[in-house]
């Protein structure tokens, strides 16, 4: 009986003890798993999905990602449709549901946003005068898949403020995904 309660205090440890790491201004890795002896692929295509304005910020990400990942990667592409419904109130990764995607790559990456609110927030410019930013605080979600093993290789949940959805110049967010894809 005492193995069994030291075995779940031990589970339980390594399952709920992760802290938030930061990566970046404003981005934090909050929940992590990456395989055993994981390496960098040589082509990845990064992918997501929604409906509405979100298109758009994440064709301009998109863009940028492969623009840093080209100097590490041999191949990168980009792929966003607009027929599959990403939520935006993904709680958990088992939210995602990229089962019943065809992908023709073998390595594919997939984005999801989640938890996401707006925020109001008063800045004070002068001595009496204040200015209302508007934040957007939300959770980034990353899968690295590998289709051809049906196996997922690296899974991050970052925990991002930024003044917008996907903003396509938050250097912080690139950065700190370019990094987990190659930790060296």
């Amino acid at each position: 009986m005492k193995q069994l309660l030291f075995i779940f205090i031990i589970v339980s440890l390594n399952v709920y003890g992760q802290k938030a790491r930061k990566v970046g201004y404003n981005v934090k890795v909050v929940e992590e798993y990456t395989v055993e002896n994981y390496k960098l692929p040589d082509s990845i295509l990064f992918f997501s999905g929604g409906k509405g304005e979100i298109e758009y910020n994440y064709r301009l990400f998109f863009k940028k990602l492969k623009k840093k990942m080209n100097k590490i990667v041999k191949y990168v592409d980009s792929e966003f449709d607009d027929n599959i419904d990403f939520s935006q109130s993904i709680k958990s990764f088992e939210d995602i549901d990229y089962d019943s995607l065809n992908f023709k790559q073998r390595y594919v990456c997939v984005f999801s946003l989640g938890d996401v609110e707006r925020n109001k927030s008063k800045l004070n410019i002068e001595e009496g005068k204040s200015r209302s930013m508007l934040t957007w605080n939300y959770s980034f979600y990353m899968m690295l898949l590998d289709t051809d093993n049906d196996k997922v290789l690296i899974k991050r949940k970052f925990k991002v403020t930024s003044s917008e959805l996907i903003y396509k110049n938050n250097s912080s967010l690139l950065k700190a995904i370019k990094n987990e894809l190659n930790p060296e």
